[in-house]
């Protein structure tokens, strides 16, 4: 099931989420990571698996990707958000 949600992503529910993108600054992506690593907590205590995060065109300091792609001249960054 895809639902896209619009809304201020610092004040987002995570806890759903199994695939975050995210069109951030690398400044927006580095506020964005300790809400997600929140939410990988609940995530974990429900017993599910951790959120992906797709980041275009900035990565996030301090988290290596799992996967970098460049699709269209657009780096795309795959992470695994984990607590």
């Amino acid at each position: 099931m895809l639902a896209v949600h619009c809304s201020d992503a610092l004040a987002a529910d995570y806890t759903q989420a199994s695939v975050v993108m995210a069109y951030l600054s690398e400044t927006g992506n580095s506020k964005l990571l300790p809400v997600l690593r929140a939410a990988a907590g609940c995530r974990r205590s429900a017993s599910l698996p951790p959120a992906r995060l797709v980041t275009f065109s900035f990565p996030v300091a301090g988290l290596k990707p799992t996967a970098t792609v460049r699709v269209d001249g657009i780096d795309l960054y795959l992470y695994t958000v984990e607590e």
